[in-house]
C-alpha cells in the first residue's frame, strides 16, 4: 500500500508533478513513462495488466492498479491510498 497525492493531467498533457505523486489516467499512455521514476503509483481507470505503461511501471517498482472501473474524477492534490496487491485505490482526503 502506498499513499500519495493525485497527479491529474489535462487534455493538453499539462499537470503539476511532485515527487511521490500518484498518477491517475483514464487509460495507459506510454507518453507519461518518462515521469514514472518520480511517482509512487500509477492508477489506470481502464486498462490491462500487460499494457505497456503498466508493465514499465511494475518494472520500475511502482504500485500499479488498473481496470478499476471507477468513475472518480479526482482533483489534483487529493490524497489517495493505492493497494497494488488488492488492485484497489481509495480517496482519503480531498475530491
Amino acid at each position: 500500500c502506498v499513499v500519495g497525492q493525485v497527479l491529474t493531467v489535462d487534455e493538453s498533457g499539462k499537470g503539476w508533478l511532485s515527487v511521490g505523486d500518484v498518477l491517475v489516467l483514464d487509460k495507459p499512455d506510454i507518453g507519461y513513462t518518462y515521469i514514472y521514476p518520480t511517482l509512487k503509483a500509477v492508477v489506470y481507470l481502464c486498462g490491462r495488466k500487460m499494457s505497456h505503461g503498466a508493465f514499465i511501471a511494475r518494472e520500475l517498482g511502482l504500485t500499479v492498479v488498473y481496470d478499476t472501473l471507477e468513475e472518480l474524477r479526482l482533483q489534483q492534490g487529493a490524497l489517495v491510498e493505492v493497494n497494488g496487491e488488492k488492485g484497489t485505490f481509495r480517496l482519503i482526503e480531498g475530491t
